[in-house]
């Protein structure tokens, strides 16, 4: 390469000798994110002129904290061995697998792990630049409370927030049958409470689940009210943002 470069600038023969070429990485194959600066996933084969094989992520996508540790290494699996390594790419094979992991989130899920919900810190009630009851996950914290007194989220505390398909009176209603205790709870405690009436306009879009020696499982109630297509798409989305590089085109509707 640097022969051709010098040979094309011109260069004298008897000089080409003094010319240098520093490679800094020589990616065998690399998949952009589509409208996204700096956000790449490549398999390095050469790093400053040494050799590599190693698959490296740049960018927000792939490196953010909000990501399951389990999702993010099946994720990264895919991504190596049926996009940046195989020879050839079968895209239908990378969107089966998608939805593989798409199952295997709801069902653990459904088996009660919350570690796939979204990680927050609970700043109190009057830790929050708007009012707690604007701000999802500190309003989260607080009907997690008023529902539970015995195993509070204290301020400061971390916990893990699912958000829900219970937005009014209405959605709750069918667990005036399942869980009537519960349904007695979210009536008076979140939609009818006197002291709180900020609650009844959020409903219970979202509910957060502590990190304590109390608390082991998402509570049985809210399993089937989950917001599920959301949790996936939030887990998933650096896998799904590649979909387009590897020719696979995805709807522009939402799926509202």
């Amino acid at each position: 390469v640097g022969d051709l470069l010098i040979k094309n600038a011109n260069c004298p023969e008897e000089l080409r000798s003094w010319c240098n070429m520093k490679n800094e990485f020589l990616f065998k194959r690399v998949i952009m994110y589509k409208g996204v600066k700096k956000n790449y996933v490549c398999h390095v084969r050469l790093r400053e002129g040494k050799f590599k094989d190693d698959i490296s992520t740049t960018g927000i996508k792939m490196n953010s904290s909000t990501i399951n540790p389990m999702i993010k290494d099946k994720m990264i699996d895919i991504i190596e061995n049926d996009i940046l390594k195989c020879e050839h790419v079968d895209p239908i094979n990378v969107f089966r697998k998608h939805k593989d992991l798409e199952r295997f989130i709801i069902q653990q899920v459904k088996n009660g792990d919350f570690t796939f919900g979204k990680k927050a810190r609970f700043s109190g009630m009057k830790g929050y630049k708007t009012s707690v009851y604007q701000n999802n996950a500190g309003r989260s914290c607080l009907i997690w409370n008023l529902l539970n007194p015995l195993s509070k989220i204290n301020t400061g505390d971390y916990c893990y927030i699912f958000n829900t398909i219970l937005y009014n009176k209405a959605s709750i209603e069918p667990l005036r049958n399942t869980y009537p205790e519960i349904y007695d709870k979210l009536i008076s405690e979140v939609f009818e409470n006197p002291k709180m009436p900020e609650l009844a306009k959020y409903g219970l879009k979202s509910i957060a689940i502590p990190i304590s020696a109390s608390v082991n499982k998402i509570p049985d109630w809210i399993i089937p009210y989950i917001d599920y297509k959301t949790l996936t798409n939030t887990h998933l989305q650096p896998l799904i943002s590649l979909l387009p590089s590897i020719e696979f085109k995805t709807s522009k509707f939402s799926g509202n």
